[in-house]
């Protein structure tokens, strides 16, 4: 997975964090991947592996694409762990938000990294508890129909309005403000006001 690394080490280098929250995990992604392709493994626990996760908005930008997370219990944007077959970032949340949610008609435009987290996952299944170290980028579908399939229980498209830390994790709704910011540039109407609330874009 050489050609992973090539990828996604100069989306890192040139990601903008959006707030002083992610300064600290890109510093310890960029680390990480130091290493090599150890930590695109997903047996690689310690003290983790690179993820990737796709902030999607619908059609008409009205709303984002959420999953019910089987195993965490929690709405979330899809994604999941790198494959062998993956040779970049876009492959990966491509095929993840394909394999979860049915939805595979998406623009992805350059791919760029519209924000980084680092989350701690419990032990389960044999499986150590261990960090993920997920990337986030942004598209737009072309397509309003999906249906939950592999790690989701529920798939909806969620109104901008209603997405808040007491629908989701924190750290979910601060992705998904930076994917909104990062579709809304040059645009108007609900994306773009709701790409605006809290971020600093610095």
């Amino acid at each position: 997975m050489i050609e992973f690394v090539s990828d996604l080490k100069p989306r890192l280098m040139a990601h903008r964090c959006g707030d002083a929250l992610e300064r600290r995990p890109l510093a310890s992604m960029l680390k990480l991947l130091a290493l090599g392709e150890r930590p695109l493994a997903r047996d690689c626990y310690e003290p983790g592996h690179f993820t990737a996760s796709g902030i999607v908005a619908s059609p008409d930008g009205d709303a984002l694409l959420m999953i019910h997370h089987a195993k965490l219990r929690l709405w979330l944007q899809p994604g999941g762990h790198l494959e062998p077959g993956d040779s970049t970032v876009v492959d990966t949340v491509a095929r993840e938000v394909a394999e979860e949610t049915g939805l595979r008609d998406v623009d992805w435009g350059d791919g760029a990294i519209v924000h980084v987290d680092i989350h701690r996952i419990p032990a389960q299944r044999g499986e150590p508890d261990h960090e993920h170290y997920d990337v986030r980028i942004a598209g737009r579908a072309n397509s309003w129909k999906v249906r939950a399939e592999s790690d989701a229980t529920d798939v909806r498209w969620w109104p901008l309005a209603e997405i808040s830390p007491e629908t989701s994790d924190a750290s979910v709704v601060r992705a998904l403000m930076a994917g909104s910011h990062y579709l809304a540039r040059g645009r108007s109407g609900p994306l773009a006001r709701f790409g605006g609330l809290g971020f600093t874009g610095e």
